[in-house]
This record gives C-alpha cells, structure tokens and sequence, in this order.
C-alpha cells in the first residue's frame, strides 16, 4: 500500500533552491521511512523568523532511498530519489495561495511546529488541493 510523505527542504539552512536541483531528491536527516511506491510531498521554508514562508515545491514517487549524499547536504543522513515527479513541470505554489484556510489548518500546523519527514494523513487533502492549483496555473 502506498504511503505519503511530507519532507521538508530548509532553503535558508542549505542555500539552494529545491527547484535549482536537477531532478526530484530529497536529502534529510529526519528518521521517516518511505518506500519505493510511496509519494513524497516536498515542502520548501524559507524565512528564519515567522512568518516563514512555505510553499509546495514537488509531489514524486519514491523510486528508492540511500545514503548518497553530496558534500553541500553535511549533516543529512539520507537520498530519497523520484521515480517519477508529478509536479517539476508545474510552478511551487505558496500554501497560503489555498483559500479553504480550515482545509490547510492541519498542514500549516504541521510547518509552524515540527518540520520533520511524517506521514501525511490529515494533511494529504490540503496537499492534493495545492497540487491541483498548481497544475491549474499552466
């Protein structure tokens, strides 16, 4: 069964912009567990004082994770690596671009107190919602 991720990219602590990465990757340190088959929703921080501003950067199926990482990720202890993105020809799309606020309560709770790689669950249709603007925006 497939399950969906949230990981978190930290602009301001790596400097680079998810979007400058030549493909979908994910490097954390955090102790998630996804799977080959899973999807991976990546949310990108940016700001160190709130309100920091996020936004959904990629969606991708997981095709495996490893521990390769390049020397400007020091610190992070895993690659999760795309099989297949459904979102790296699309736009990022800030959260707060959805409007249904009681829809994307969840995930902004989420951001505001403990950016980590978790499971999605309640968060999955706030995530879904912010996908489908995204693919709109073309």
């Amino acid at each position: 069964m497939t399950k969906h991720w949230i990981g978190y990219h930290n602009f301001d602590n790596t400097k680079i912009n998810y979007r400058s990465l030549p493909e979908s990757i994910l490097y954390t340190r955090a102790k998630g567990n996804p799977q080959a088959g899973d999807m991976m929703w990546v949310i990108e921080g940016t700001g160190n004082k709130p309100p920091k501003l996020f936004r959904l950067v990629d969606c991708f199926i997981v095709e495996k994770v490893d521990d390769v990482i390049p020397v400007q990720y020091k610190g992070m202890k895993k690659r999760v690596v795309s099989r297949k993105s459904l979102m790296l020809p699309k736009l990022p799309i800030s959260i707060e671009d959805l409007s249904d606020k009681k829809l994307l309560q969840p995930l902004i709770q989420y951001l505001n107190t403990s950016p980590s790689m978790t499971g999605a669950t309640n968060k999955l249709p706030a995530l879904e919602a912010l996908l489908n603007l995204a693919k709109e925006q073309l």
